[in-house]
């Protein structure tokens, strides 16, 4: 099933979007190792990794092991990762429906997956 899937995304059924989107996520979780300095390799591509797919598993204490610049590249990346599963939950909706997305639903979809930001005052 895997091999299947694998086959229609190199045969651009897909389109090239997809394809961009997994370079991207690829490239920015081994750019975002490399930047975490002091820490070993494996353990550095596990917490960019982590903070990626925003799922909060970490190695090391982010605020007693990273200084100031580490603690924002995992920032960032959490920032990144959280735009990325916007991003791709508006391609999984244009490939199934086969439509653009309007700005109607993409606020619908913004309050499903809990991105809404109010501020107070």
């Amino acid at each position: 099933m895997y091999r299947y899937y694998v086959g229609l995304l190199m045969k651009g059924y897909y389109g090239p979007h997809l394809k961009i989107l997994i370079v991207t996520v690829v490239v920015l979780n081994l750019f975002g190792a490399e930047l975490l300095l002091y820490i070993s390799f494996i353990d550095a591509l596990f917490t960019s990794t982590s903070a990626m797919t925003v799922t909060g598993l970490i190695v090391l204490d982010t605020a007693t092991a990273f200084m100031m610049f580490g603690q924002m590249v995992i920032m960032l990346l959490i920032q990144f990762g959280g735009l990325g599963i916007m991003t791709c939950a508006a391609v999984v909706i244009y490939i199934a429906v086969g439509k653009k997305i309007r700005l109607k639903h993409r606020l619908i979809i913004k309050q499903d997956l809990n991105q809404c930001r109010s501020v107070v005052w």
